[in-house]
């Protein structure tokens, strides 16, 4: 069995589950003063940054406000929560600890760069302009035939080591303790026997040396390189034998990489092709052995009379019903061949696949789940540019078109506002912010999953978000409302003349036809399930 990132709980739920997909019921239980908690807070930071941070506000007013921070410290909260509630459990006090320490230095960054733009741009400017030129090493041939060749040898190294595993009986599995508890990466369980695996693993070299073959080409390294700016101009002779003279025709001495390799291909895929045939057919005949040698058991029955090892009729009775024993055999050795194929196929692509994959992320584990956190924090910073971006557009229209040029800063901010109505920016801007968040949400999810190392962890979490993406959808527009009375009061006493709460906006419009269709869902639901009682009951009666 492959476990690692690909295993799953063995008994009941897992430690970090959050959601029972079977009761469909969340299995945290969060406090209500925290849920009333977040929702204020969430409610004030969409005010704080639809009245406050505009052109014609004080300055004082508008260096602390221009900035979406409250929302992005709204959004850090939810994350707070999130990575609390996955690893809440006291064996993952450790991870739980990281995971916020990352987060909060995650948040410092996204800060730092949203108060000091300018000079962020300028370091990842001059990052991103530091070029590593490796002329020499990318026009040798020696390069790229020791990495052909290396990888080839180490494909080869690690399929003998498990060929001898195999003959001997011995685990190829390795063991290793994540401090969460102990995960095993490797082959155990249901195993191709030994010519089977030969068969797949010859298969999966021919495979592997033709795909060395199609990359080791001048055609496919010369983009790459360029892409990367390496310097290296690759040719046919580049991509030869190392030893001896090139003169450029694929037919001469020393051969190239790509002729080496597809004649190990020739070799490999009808090796491994015939080792498969010939045991699915040693399996088949062996199948059809066993089949011949049941008669005379439990189950069989013998005519009398016949001479001696000749069976004249032999029947089995599953559920009532005659099957002839030519049946039963025939369907024996189909079930042989077609296991016994399946079963060397499976072997080299299935579980040596799932292998080096758990390695791989093993290997970046460490990584890359505090960059996924950094990431997830980035977009959120951007989505709350983007969603104070809309709001605040909202309410530059609505004073522009009542009049009120002096709250937006003059005629020219009213014709900016103009534009950037007529061409919809306002919409990209909710669009991009909502798409910014979703994306947020994946990346700190893929992060925890790295951290306890279990693709279960990624599953049952989003379903749980889907929960909550569900209740947020039911119930935004009940927030909205309220916002736009609170908008509608601001302006009646005189408060405020701003207006980034309109009643019926994009979002509240959609939230309330979620809810209407919902609804509509249950009255339905409930008037069948009334029919059904009503019906049942008359029938009894």
């Amino acid at each position: 069995m492959i476990s690692g990132v690909f295993v799953k709980p063995s008994v009941g739920r897992s430690i970090t589950d959050v959601y029972d997909p079977q009761d469909r019921h969340v299995l945290v239980r969060f406090p209500t003063a925290l849920v009333t908690i977040l929702a204020v807070a969430g409610a004030l930071a969409f005010g704080l940054v639809g009245y406050l941070g505009y052109n014609s506000d004080s300055a004082i007013v508008r260096s602390l406000f221009e900035k979406a921070w409250p929302l992005f410290l709204w959004f850090s909260a939810l994350v707070f929560t999130l990575e609390i509630a996955v690893l809440r459990h006291p064996r993952l006090r450790r991870q739980l600890v990281e995971a916020l320490i990352v987060t909060i230095i995650s948040m410092i960054v996204v800060g730092v760069a949203a108060v000091f733009p300018d000079a962020v741009t300028q370091f990842l400017s001059n990052l991103l302009n530091i070029h590593i030129y490796i002329p020499e090493i990318g026009n040798s041939p020696w390069t790229y035939a020791i990495l052909n060749f290396g990888i080839i040898l180490v494909f080869w190294a690690d399929t003998v080591r498990r060929w001898i595993h195999a003959r001997g009986g011995a685990s190829r599995a390795r063991v290793l303790d994540l401090g969460i508890g102990t995960l095993e990466f490797g082959e155990e369980g249901d195993l191709p026997t030994l010519p089977e695996l030969i068969a797949g693993d010859l298969i999966a070299g021919g495979v592997l040396v033709a795909l060395l073959a199609l990359i080791f080409q001048a055609s496919v390294l010369n983009p790459i390189s360029d892409a990367l700016q390496l310097g290296a101009r690759i040719t046919t002779c580049t991509l030869s034998w190392p030893i001896g003279q090139c003169s450029g025709d694929l037919a001469s001495n020393p051969p190239t990489l790509f002729r080496i390799d597809i004649i190990q291909a020739l070799i490999y895929l009808p090796l491994g092709f015939i080792t498969l045939a010939l045991t699915a057919t040693t399996n088949a005949f062996s199948a059809a052995s066993d089949t011949e040698s049941a008669a005379g058991s439990p189950g069989t029955a013998v005519s009398a009379g016949a001479d001696d090892g000749q069976a004249l009729s032999t029947e089995v009775l599953p559920a009532g019903q005659d099957i002839p024993s030519g049946e039963r055999g025939s369907g024996r050795v189909r079930t042989s061949v077609i296991e016994t194929i399946y079963e060397a196929l499976r072997a080299p692509l299935q579980r040596r696949i799932r292998l080096v994959v758990d390695n791989l992320l093993l290997a970046l584990r460490n990584v890359v789940w505090p960059l996924f956190i950094l990431l997830g924090m980035v977009a959120l910073g951007q989505a709350s540019k983007s969603i104070a971006f809309y709001l605040r557009t909202q309410s530059n229209q609505r004073n522009c078109d009542a009049g009120l040029t002096a709250v937006v800063g003059g005629v020219k901010s009213c014709q900016i506002v103009a534009d950037q109505i007529a061409s919809g920016l306002q919409y990209g801007n909710l669009a991009e912010g909502v798409g910014l968040v979703i994306a947020a949400a994946i990346a700190i999810v893929v992060a925890l999953m790295m951290l306890v190392f279990s693709l279960h962890v990624a599953g049952n979490t989003f379903r749980f978000l889907g929960v909550v993406a569900w209740i947020a959808a039911l119930t935004l527009w009940l927030f909205s409302l309220s916002l736009s009375v609170s908008n509608a009061l601001f302006n009646l006493v005189g408060l405020t003349q701003r207006q980034p709460f309109p009643l019926f906006g994009v979002s509240t419009s959609a939230s309330l036809l979620v809810f209407l269709f919902a609804c509509l869902f249950l009255v339905m639901g409930k008037a069948r399930s009334a029919r059904r009682r009503a019906a049942a009951h008359v029938a009894t009666s």
